[in-house]
């Protein structure tokens, strides 16, 4: 289906404080066809939204000056069919979280290049929703009777009953969505519901500027697997704005063309956020019955792909500290609890590094918070570039940052902690000429330490101790004379 041809059905109200953001956006989706209206006073927006009725109302967070709940719960008191588009400074995805009953379709970073065409490509995809919604069950209810009527029709010569394919109605498969472990089952389950049409998936490489097919439902499919198309420097200029207006990219249009026949490629892409993952390609002008069944199949798995992946990142925002990207101290502890209950059953050694930045409090006085991040950014990279596939790196504290390596001895963990002071030290803000070292203490289970709490304690005071004397050095902590280890390991676990 193409929703731009209802758009007039559709009423869509803007409330924002910002006059430039808010006519922009209203321009932007007046054009487009849509009944619009922008509000620019609070007092107003209460008024229109009673007059009005709109079945999409997009509220820019920064012109509340009430709770942003109370807003919420006083729109789905007038109406809870309305749908919210929210536009944020901020990213905001915890709104997905704490409101996801309440209508919230989509939360848009007024910070990203393209606004105005994300903006519009979030009324168009709502729009599809809500009309789906109300047309799924009608059309669910004729396909069942097209095949009913079909089954009872009976070809003379032969007698051959006639059947109409029956696709699944589009919030069986959204429910079926939801056992997705990763965004790949996504695409590979819409796959599977619509295996006879003439559909195609092309994942997006930004480091090649390319179009590489993964995914498609047709006869010998296979053959075409790993087709790509390069695009050019000028059809990259303005890639997402061109997809989102569904223009396809000429070498683009022309593989598709020559390959599959297609006389009129259309796209619907997927979104990772702000990040282009790929397109769903397939021809307007194809003579297969349910070609606009499969459409709106294809725009309400973007829908779900997008929340998908926003729910996801909700997730890792629970688990990762916002300056480094690193795990932060609650996942931790999570780590160190399981790691030790495990090098315990059997039997083998746990090591934990600590990691200081000397001079930390000086630098952050002198050089300002934006430098101080950008050292701590550096420093968490050059720790993701160097550890095994098993450690687990994380900042645990303003000027504190931690590694858990399973299955390391005291010696390892040593030589780990050395190699690391080195590799900052010469490395870390060289080109700015700002030279970086740090402090490190080293602890190991079951050598040094009798639980996990003296591991932890035990590697921050010898951190302490080797920062307290200059820094750019290593400590390993020492067990007192008197101590019994649970249980012998390899000093060469490394």
């Amino acid at each position: 289906m193409n929703i731009r041809e209802l758009a007039t059905q559709f009423q869509i109200l803007i409330f924002s404080r910002n006059l430039d953001l808010g006519s922009t956006v209203k321009v932007q989706i007046s054009q487009a066809g849509y009944e619009s209206f922008f509000i620019e006073h609070e007092e107003s927006f209460w008024d229109r939204l009673q007059q009005i009725g709109p079945h999409v109302v997009i509220l820019d967070l920064g012109s509340i000056t009430q709770p942003l709940n109370e807003y919420v719960e006083k729109i789905n008191q007038f109406s809870s069919e309305i749908a919210l588009i929210f536009l944020t400074e901020e990213d905001n995805f915890q709104i997905f979280v704490n409101y996801p009953d309440y209508g919230v379709r989509e939360v848009i970073h007024t910070k990203l290049p393209y606004l105005k065409e994300r903006v519009l490509w979030a009324v168009n995809r709502t729009c599809e929703t809500i009309f789906l919604t109300y047309k799924n069950e009608q059309i669910y209810s004729e396909l069942q009777k097209s095949k009913t009527e079909a089954e009872k029709t009976q070809v003379i010569e032969g007698t051959a009953k006639v059947a109409i394919p029956i696709l699944k109605a589009i919030s069986e498969v959204i429910n079926d969505y939801r056992i997705a472990e990763s965004k790949e089952d996504i695409i590979r389950m819409l796959f599977q519901n619509l295996s006879n049409l003439p559909l195609l998936f092309f994942k997006f490489l930004p480091s090649m500027n390319s179009f590489v097919m993964s995914h498609a439902s047709m006869p010998n499919h296979q053959v075409y697997e790993g087709l790509g198309s390069a695009l050019n420097p000028e059809e990259t200029k303005d890639l997402v704005k061109q997809i989102l207006l569904n223009i396809v990219p000429a070498s683009f249009n022309q593989v598709i063309s020559n390959m599959f026949m297609f006389q009129r490629p259309s796209m619907i892409p997927l979104f990772d956020r702000e990040n282009l993952e790929g397109v769903f390609v397939f021809d307007q002008e194809s003579a297969n019955s349910l070609i606009d069944q499969m459409q709106d199949y294809v725009s309400a798995t973007s829908l779900y792909y997008s929340l998908y992946c926003l729910e996801k990142r909700v997730s890792q925002l629970e688990v990762e500290d916002p300056v480094t990207e690193l795990f932060n101290k609650k996942h931790f502890n999570d780590k160190l609890r399981d790691e030790f209950e495990r090098a315990k059953r059997l039997k083998l050694p746990l090591s934990l590094i600590k990691i200081a930045i000397d001079d930390f409090d000086e630098i952050e006085k002198t050089m300002g918070e934006p430098t101080r991040d950008l050292i701590l950014k550096s420093v968490a990279n050059v720790m993701n570039k160097t550890g095994r596939a098993n450690d687990v790196t994380c900042r645990t504290g303003a000027n504190e940052f931690s590694i858990i390596l399973p299955h390391c001895s005291k010696k390892g963990a040593s030589l780990r902690a050395e190699r690391l002071r080195r590799l900052i030290e010469s490395h870390t803000l060289m080109d700015s000429g700002l030279k970086v070292t740090v402090s490190l203490g080293a602890s190991e289970y079951p050598s040094l330490c009798r639980d996990k709490d003296s591991l932890d304690d035990s590697a921050v005071k010898s951190m302490r101790f080797i920062s307290s004397k200059g820094g750019n050095r290593i400590c390993l902590y020492k067990a007192p004379d008197n101590f019994v280890p649970d249980y012998g390991v390899d000093e060469n676990e490394l």
